[in-house]
């Protein structure tokens, strides 16, 4: 799957293509470079490039293995922009101890997740969480946030996924949610009401949504069928 667009300086052009294993290091750097300098919660609390790069880098190995990601590259092979997806059933699972530094981050992504989350098991390959979308700076502004995240929801499509997921933690982000007319905002977090004195003075909000990514399935369809509760939470 592949798309070609016109560059913002009209001499090159870039194209969206699948996440591979050649794109990893320009993926996980453009990841590390636009959460440390634009995430509110990497840029509040100050997160080290050299900090960040390894996660980003775990994150972006496990996406081109799934092959459920998206990039747009320009025309030196540079990742300019990327959408990273997993299937829910089989998420990304951090080793905390190893990034001490994102432990808040973690921390909060948990909770603002749980009502989705917790105590549940998925289907396989019928509900993706959208999670990660970077834009190079220089390319900001110029609707290629919009384009990569459409591309990423139609590689899932085509791919059999019919529910997306996604948290976002910026307001600019979650203004994608908009091109839906049906979904369901599963939570709202203020970072002023958090109990984390790391996350005292951040303004803002985070939310978590979910939704049909095609016409023929609707919420029914996703709590009936697709999610199911995990025993062993409550065995335990």
């Amino acid at each position: 799957m592949q798309h070609q667009n016109i560059s913002p300086d009209n001499k090159s052009e870039y194209k969206i293509t699948t996440l591979d294993n050649i794109h990893i290091e320009s993926t996980a750097k453009l990841f590390t470079t636009v959460f440390c300098e634009g995430e509110p919660l990497t840029r509040h609390l100050q997160v080290p490039y050299d900090d960040f790069y390894p996660f980003a880098k775990e994150v972006v190995e496990k996406a081109a293995t799934d092959k459920l990601s998206m990039v747009a590259v320009d025309h030196e092979n540079k990742v300019i922009a990327c959408i990273i997806s997993e299937d829910i059933s089989d998420p990304f699972m951090p080793n905390v101890n190893a990034y001490p530094t994102l432990a808040p981050i973690f921390e909060f992504i948990e909770r603002l997740s749980k009502s989705f989350t917790h105590a549940r098991v998925f289907t396989e390959k019928k509900i993706a969480h959208m999670w990660v979308t970077a834009i190079d700076n220089k390319y900001k502004g110029k609707g290629l946030s919009k384009k990569i995240n459409d591309a990423g929801e139609t590689k899932l499509k085509e791919d059999g996924f019919e529910f997306g997921y996604a948290e976002f933690t910026s307001e600019i982000n979650e203004r994608w949610m908009n091109k839906f007319d049906v979904f369901e905002r599963c939570s709202v977090l203020k970072f002023e009401d958090q109990t984390d004195e790391r996350l005292k003075g951040l303004p803002g909000r985070a939310t978590s949504y979910v939704w049909p990514m095609i016409p023929t399935v609707n919420f029914l369809t996703l709590y009936k069928n697709y999610i199911h509760s995990d025993h062993s939470v409550f065995d335990n």
